[in-house]
């Protein structure tokens, strides 16, 4: 993979997009594209495209260049914080009060070295 330098780009619907690992210059743009269905989660290391019909759907490749796309974290995500934290439940409104800053970034997967 290509690396770019980090960056915050600010995309028309006011959503900041981060990232820093880009495959290709056109995924880079779609992703700057509020318009166009593709996302990425810095703090899962996911990348999906979203469907307003059926929600949002991982891809493991980019649909551009082919470039198969590192393995997403969601369920280290999890796991970390059930096993660190005690939070099971990381969408129920009490328990992600307590979620700490890291893992709403991708701080936390880089200090793991994953």
């Amino acid at each position: 993979m290509k690396l770019f330098s980090k960056s915050k780009k600010k995309c028309t619907c006011n959503q900041y997009i981060n990232f820093e690992v880009i495959c290709c210059n056109t995924l880079k743009e779609m992703l700057n594209n509020c318009r166009i269905g593709i996302g990425y989660d810095e703090k899962t290391r996911d990348f999906s495209i979203k469907s307003p019909v059926s929600g949002s759907h991982r891809i493991p490749f980019c649909p551009w260049c082919g470039t198969k796309f590192p393995k997403d974290l969601i369920d280290e995500w999890h796991q970390i914080l059930e096993e660190e934290y005690g939070i099971d439940s990381p969408d129920n409104t009490e328990q992600s009060k307590r979620i700490p800053a890291e893992f709403q970034t991708d701080e936390w997967w880089k200090k793991r070295g994953l």
